[in-house]
């Protein structure tokens, strides 16, 4: 983005910036199974995974960015509701 440079998928899985790069015609049955874990997934897990993640970004002093984002968020959502 800021190179105005193109990455492809697998260029971009490679550099963490997409945790996974599928062809085309696979990518229904990958987001499926994705979609699979996480419902299988407990909602206690998810919520300790969500806390271990926001803790570790207020260490890192990133807190109030990740407050701005939930705040946009919540700004979104009451125009949802007008």
């Amino acid at each position: 983005m800021f190179i105005n440079r193109f990455i492809d998928g697998k260029e971009a899985e490679r550099i963490g910036l997409v945790s996974l790069a599928v062809p085309g015609d696979r990518l229904e049955e990958s987001v499926n199974k994705i979609a699979a874990e996480i419902a299988a997934t407990s909602l206690l897990g998810i919520f300790h995974g969500k806390e271990f993640f926001n803790t570790h970004l207020e260490i890192l002093g990133l807190g109030a960015l990740f407050r701005y984002h939930g705040q946009m968020n919540a700004l979104g959502r009451l125009k949802k509701l007008e």
